[in-house]
């Protein structure tokens, strides 16, 4: 009985088993965890508190960042507003002071888009106003400044947020309130000034 064509099937499978043993490990050390994130970041993007949950629930990382801008779940969620899902991340420890490529926070999203509430928890959370991001060198009083928001500027003034910091123009958030002609944001930072 010649036996060469035998051992010959059982190496095949042999290699076979191994390459899908690869994959395997592949796919649940590499692509199932970044599935997740990526899942998890749509979640928080569309406000789905369900969807989240259940995400971290089967292990994805609230504080992975992905794609092209260094996002983390909790940026996207506080750049929508959804102030439920930016509660459940922050429960499930997302650090309130992440920053992505442009070192933005998820409080600067916050004020960016005008989400007093999301601002509100973020700060209550631990989230540091004098985070300036890298390009414009932008922090959450200037931004507030620049966006005429009376009650992002007076939260963040309560909060602490220091309005002596410049942006890479050399503008601090009280020059752009004089520039931008606007008395009460000018009165509240001058206010902040003397205090």
């Amino acid at each position: 009985m010649n036996i060469a064509p035998l051992r010959r099937r059982y190496v095949a499978i042999a290699l076979i088993a191994v390459v899908f043993a690869s994959i395997a490990w592949y796919v649940t050390t590499e692509a199932l965890p970044q599935y997740r994130l990526f899942a998890l970041l749509e979640a928080a993007s569309a406000g789905n508190l369900q969807k989240a949950q259940s995400l971290v629930e089967s292990g994805a990382n609230v504080n992975g960042r992905f794609g092209g801008d260094g996002d983390t779940p909790l940026h996207r969620a506080a750049a929508r507003g959804h102030t439920t899902v930016v509660n459940f991340l922050l429960s499930a420890g997302a650090n309130p002071n992440s920053t992505n490529d442009q070192t933005s926070t998820p409080l600067l999203y916050a004020v960016a888009n005008g989400h007093v509430e999301t601002a509100k928890v973020l700060i209550g959370a631990g989230a540091n106003p004098n985070i300036a991001e890298s390009r414009f060198g932008t922090t959450p009083l200037i931004e507030a400044t620049r966006k005429g928001n009376v009650d992002l500027v007076k939260l963040l003034v309560e909060s602490k947020a220091d309005r002596s910091v410049r942006d890479r123009s050399g503008e601090t958030a009280l020059d752009k309130a004089k520039r931008e002609r606007n008395p009460e944001l000018r009165s509240i930072l001058d206010r902040a000034g003397s205090s």
